[in-house]
């Protein structure tokens, strides 16, 4: 393995991961090296679909990212009690299953390293002392250090440490009053001193317990190799000493299986491309997998649903009470390419929604496995998108709980506001929220629940749920171009394109201004263009995403709008050439601006990830319907993901810098005249082949499917004059475009001629609308 070491603060570390579930066989390739643990000086590793994950940053090397103690550090001739942000790193290299740290030699610590590796359930450390020093000690600080005031571990200031024996520490933290964690600490020899450092950072040595918000507790050795094993369990003192007999104890052997761990899934998805191709997809494919958290021990949902399973934002946002799950954050790009990827996951992950609902009342968007929803929110409008797109992905789950639970969720004033369906958008105080914002959301939302009522034969919750997933047209201000808050009595909130600020928001919304929301009705692109007043719209967006988008999560689609505005090659350039970029160095992004030198923040962003994998893949999920893809230009020579027993392959020819275009599809070697495929077919099996371009004119032949907001069932060429396609609406109806070289001679639906049709002669667009699965054949000839 090759470990790149990084020089703090500027660095880059590559290698590469990728992870199964109960395969067997499979055959091993040496990938770890293209995926980037360490990005942005933040290092995060997790045992695959483990629950502890070891993290170091410039506040030093942390057993649980979650808990955020305890915090782990050497130090040589004397103990010191360490500075908030401090950074002692030299440098840190890394992979999924190692951490490697080498400390200032003029720091506290010397020239000492540290090696961290993670078992499901403890971390494990191997701290190597310089030679010469005499007096080595190592500090496990569980005090309560800077963080969010509203989430639930700033509440958890109960906190004591005890050395019970010179090879054994434990630790608790906890609300007062309430269980928390359990900490137990074995050292691979007898320590031979120790002390404790106090609430005023005072080192007391020959103390063996310590209690309060701010504490530590050191142990002295005489040697210059210490393993040090941190258990943790959210049940109780005695799991976390279980952890220590049933999981490896030493450092060599639990890195090899956290190693093997890793690599037994090399199997599931294949990258092939250039080398820094490579690098940000199996970067962007292992910050979505390393932020998958198991709570099948001790988690707050364990008496509704086995295994809860959620997937964090980000090595930051995974604190106790924090985003440990963000609907928010993740629904858009991450939860559907896992779908496809790794469906046991997902099984979990979405079963879990069902058991917020039995426990909490609510299917919360943002909660904690440990302590359940997140601050205040009840952030409940995006799931029925989720669960839409597990459901056309083939996911297991109980779909008629889950949708009985939206259903309630959804006509209970509680949790939806009912100015939706008396005024037809939220309202908001004078002082500011996120009411535009939130109607666009909900109008998604409401779209793919319409979905759902259909799938389970309620139309009249279909029939209400699509009338009101409309309601973003009630907030399109057709002088300005863009969506505007709006009062209760129908007037106009005010406007704000070059600022924002967080809730209350004065224009309404939530992360941004009101030109960075016009574009946010990811359900009905159709309805978005044909707004009233609407002009200049594949401009319009080509102008924002080169210039002024901020990567917000919300912002992503905006290109693949282009689509449905016969713009294909337009959306291809835009994220070929201006996007992607953004990510070359390796590093998931929470935010980023489309010009170098891109000022990104954050790392191991979800949402991001999802974002870049399945653009370079080829595979974008739109949510016009939910479960449907575009098929998009990609960066990657070739993929090769394994759903199950099937594969999932995408192949390319004449594939390079300049290429970028999408010339031909064929799907299982046959001509496919369509940009969109339906989970469904995906799941199923197939290879698709991409013939790429360098010409910006290019289009996929004569006659195909331009876009459509139905599923695309099938789509096929008789002849270069004839396709023939089949088309399932989402809802009640479905519009579908064909690009066609000249006017039609005939169409017909279900094999009869029809007149209903019409044919845009300045961009060769023919439109049909359709109802229930039709059968459409178009001949130019």
């Amino acid at each position: 393995m090759n470990l790149l070491k990084s020089k703090i603060p500027v660095f880059e570390i590559t290698f590469f991961i990728i992870f199964t579930f109960g395969i067997n066989n499979v055959v091993a390739q040496s990938n770890l090296d293209y995926c980037n643990a360490v990005q942005n000086n933040v290092g995060l590793i997790r045992y695959p679909v483990g629950t502890i994950a070891a993290t170091s940053n410039n506040t030093g090397e942390i057993a649980d990212a979650m808990t955020m103690v305890p915090r782990v550090y050497p130090c040589v001739n004397k103990v010191v009690n360490r500075g908030g942000e401090d950074d002692w790193r030299a440098s840190i290299a890394g992979d999924p299953s190692r951490l490697i740290v080498e400390y200032l030699a003029d720091k506290p610590s010397g020239a000492s390293s540290a090696e961290i590796t993670v078992t499901p359930h403890m971390s494990v450390f191997k701290i190597r002392f310089p030679e010469k020093e005499k007096n080595k000690y190592v500090v496990f600080d569980f005090s309560r250090h800077k963080m969010d005031v509203w989430a639930k571990l700033y509440k958890w200031t109960e906190r004591s440490v005890k050395l019970i024996d010179d090879k054994t520490i434990q630790a608790t933290v906890s609300e007062p009053g309430k269980k928390g964690v359990y900490f137990t600490i074995k050292f691979s020899q007898p320590c031979m001193g120790y002390g404790i450092i106090d609430s005023v950072g005072t080192v007391k040595e020959e103390m063996n317990q310590v209690s309060g918000l701010m504490l530590g507790m050191y142990a002295q050795f005489d040697t210059s190799t210490v393993t040090v094993s941190i258990s943790e369990s959210f049940t109780s003192m005695e799991q976390a000493v279980d952890f220590l007999k049933t999981e490896p104890f030493g450092f060599d052997s639990a890195h090899q299986q956290c190693k093997m761990a890793w690599e037994k899934t090399i199997d599931i998805v294949r990258l092939e491309g250039t080398e820094n191709s490579k690098r940000m997809a199996y970067t962007a494919l292992y910050s979505m997998l390393v932020n998958v958290i198991n709570g099948s021990q001790g988690s707050a949902y364990l008496k509704y649903y086995p295994r809860p399973l959620s997937i964090a934002s980000s090595a930051y946002w995974q604190f106790i009470g924090g985003y440990q799950s963000c609907a928010w954050d993740n629904f858009r790009t991450a939860y559907p390419f896992l779908m496809l990827s790794y469906p046991e996951v997902m099984k979990d992950v979405v079963n879990t929604y069902l058991a917020r609902y039995q426990r909490d009342g609510f299917v919360e968007g943002n909660i904690c496995l440990f302590t359940g929803p997140t601050a205040n929110h009840r952030n409940i409008r995006l799931i029925p998108v989720i669960i839409s797109q597990a459901l056309q992905s083939g996911i297991k789950a109980d779909y008629t709980g889950i949708y009985k639970a939206l259903k309630s969720n959804f006509n209970d004033d509680k949790f939806f506001p009912s100015t939706i369906s008396s005024l037809g958008y939220v309202t908001q105080p004078n002082s500011g929220g996120k009411a535009c914002s939130e109607t666009l959301e909900w109008s998604t939302g409401l779209h793919s629940l319409s979905m759902l009522a259909k799938a389970n034969g309620d139309d009249e919750e279909m029939n209400r749920d699509y009338r009101l997933s409309l309601s973003y047209k009630n907030l399109w201000d057709r002088k300005n171009l863009l969506f505007r808050v709006k009062n209760a009595d129908g007037s106009w909130g005010i406007i704000n394109n070059k600022s924002w600020h967080w809730d209350p928001n004065p224009q309404g919304l939530f992360e941004g201004t009101n030109k960075d929301w016009m574009f946010a009705v990811p359900h009905d692109p159709y309805g978005l263009i044909n707004l009233p007043g609407q002009k200049r719209f594949v401009s319009r967006v080509i102008d924002y995403c080169m210039n002024d988008s901020w990567f917000n999560d919300y912002q992503y689609h905006y290109p693949y709008l282009l689509y449905y505005a016969n713009a294909a090659n337009e959306a291809q350039k835009i994220i070929r050439n201006t996007w992607i970029p953004m990510f070359n160095e390796g590093i998931m992004y929470e935010g980023v601006s489309p010009k170098p030198p891109y000022n990104g923040w954050k790392s191991h962003y979800t949402s991001n990830a999802g974002w870049l994998i399945c653009c370079m893949t080829g595979l974008y999920p739109v949510q016009s319907p939910a479960g449907q893809y575009i098929i998009t230009s990609p960066t990657l020579i070739k993929t090769v993901i394994k759903n199950g027993e099937k594969n999932i392959t995408i192949k390319t020819l004449n594939n390079n810098d300049e290429n970028i275009f999408i010339k031909e599809i064929k799907i299982n070697g046959k001509i496919y005249p369509s940009y969109l495929i339906p989970a469904e077919k995906l799941v199923s099996g197939v290879t698709i082949d991409l013939l790429m371009s360098n010409d910006p004119e290019s289009r996929l032949g004569e006659l195909y499917i331009s876009s459509s907001d139905g599923f695309v069932r099938s789509s096929e060429l008789v002849s270069n004059s004839h396709l023939k396609c089949r088309i399932e609406v989402a809802i009640n109806n479905a519009t579908t475009k064909i690009y066609c070289s000249s006017k039609p001679v005939r169409v017909t639906m279900n094999d009869k001629i029809i007149e209903a049709w019409d044919f845009d002669k300045r961009n060769n667009i023919l439109t049909i609308q359709s109802k229930d699965i039709t059968s459409i054949e178009v001949f130019l000839k």
